[in-house]
């Protein structure tokens, strides 16, 4: 099948980039051609005309070996090298119709990610696929997140969004709380399924992970930095003796994203506020604590861990985590549930491309 990805804009955000990256490869993985739809928030005219020219830039800097460091130019590096297929730069819904009429894909897939928060998507209509023609193209929620376990939506989008989604062949939510969001705003029935890093398995970033021979020890990433989080961080470093490594090193260079994957799965530790981080240490079955992020959302965290039966390895910023730094993970136990959670994602997902009638 020939399918597009819609998702959020790629920024530098490594869950953000390597969640598109792992249900583009899953679904290349089964045979289908896959194109990443490109959209950035509209603006006005002189915006979009520099918009248009930074994003032109950064590819060019990537080409030319300059900028290394840049976190805009290791994200271009990692998309040219581990991505066939991107769209041109779109601003518009109208511009993404005319797009995808003319490519005839089989099926839009939007997903995952925050792509149904209110608020954070660049055009919310977009992102239940307004631009998308129902009755040429199936449409496919899969694994999409509210970011929040409380409704958001206003009167209006909520009325617009309920009847947009009537077209999908089925809809899929990352947090189990976003069910029951979908039910009772939207009156749509969703499944719940995995974050598509957890989809397919560590063999999928194994050649990302071959590239990476460092041992970092400890490895720590956080989104919201705080003197509390650096304290646990210290508490886990004299707990186990262990070296710690972040992903921003002593000279301000940020990680590049196959650095980032390979430091986790060569680490002894994780500790992090990331949810994505949480999916990486689960991913490469790594001893690990996840410290809440209110300000980003708990659902995610509360929803994942509650089906892996690991909500005690999700703590505040205040607790004392000497005890838990030695207490090993039961990763045979997870890995089990973890595999069952994928065969029951990757139904959902056929559902979707396969199905022949709503589900």
């Amino acid at each position: 099948m020939k399918i597009a990805i819609y998702t959020l804009p790629f920024t530098w955000n490594y869950g953000g980039i390597l969640q598109c990256f792992a249900l583009t490869k899953t679904l290349e993985s089964q045979g289908h051609q896959v194109t990443v739809l490109y959209q950035r928030k509209n603006c006005g005219l002189l915006k979009k005309t520099l918009k248009r020219i930074k994003w032109t830039v950064i590819p060019l800097l990537h080409k030319a070996g300059l900028a290394k460091g840049n976190p805009l130019v290791l994200m271009e590096s990692f998309y040219a090298r581990w991505f066939n297929n991107r769209s041109p730069l779109f601003f518009t819904s109208s511009e993404l119709k005319s797009y995808c009429d003319s490519q005839k894909f089989d099926a839009c897939i939007v997903g995952s990610d925050q792509i149904w928060r209110f608020g954070s998507a660049q055009d919310i209509y977009s992102s239940f696929l307004e631009f998308v023609d129902a009755a040429k193209t199936r449409k496919i929620a899969y694994a999409v997140s509210f970011g929040v376990d409380n409704w958001e939506y206003t009167p209006e989008a909520t009325e617009r969004c309920a009847s947009l989604v009537k077209d999908f062949c089925v809809v899929s939510t990352r947090e189990s709380s976003g069910v029951d969001l979908c039910r009772q705003y939207l009156k749509t029935e969703a499944f719940h399924t995995l974050d598509p890093t957890l989809l397919a398995g560590k063999s999928l970033f194994a050649p990302l992970v071959k590239e990476q021979k460092n041992t970092p020890g400890v490895f720590y990433y956080f989104l919201d930095s705080n003197a509390e989080k650096l304290r646990m961080l210290n508490t886990v470093r004299l707990v186990l003796g262990k070296p710690c490594t972040g992903h921003i090193d002593s000279s301000g260079k940020f990680l590049s994203i196959v650095e980032w994957v390979g430091n986790i799965a060569n680490s002894d530790f994780v500790i992090t506020d990331s949810f994505h981080g949480t999916c990486f240490a689960i991913l490469f079955n790594k001893p690990f604590v996840a410290i809440y992020n209110v300000k980003r959302g708990n659902a995610r965290f509360v929803s994942l861990l509650e089906c892996l039966g690991l909500m005690d390895r999700l703590v505040d910023e205040h607790a004392d985590i000497r005890q838990l730094a030695q207490t090993p993970v039961d990763y045979e136990l997870v890995n089990k549930k973890l595999n069952d959670l994928r065969t029951f994602s990757l139904s959902v997902l056929d559902k979707g491309l396969y199905g022949t009638e709503r589900v």
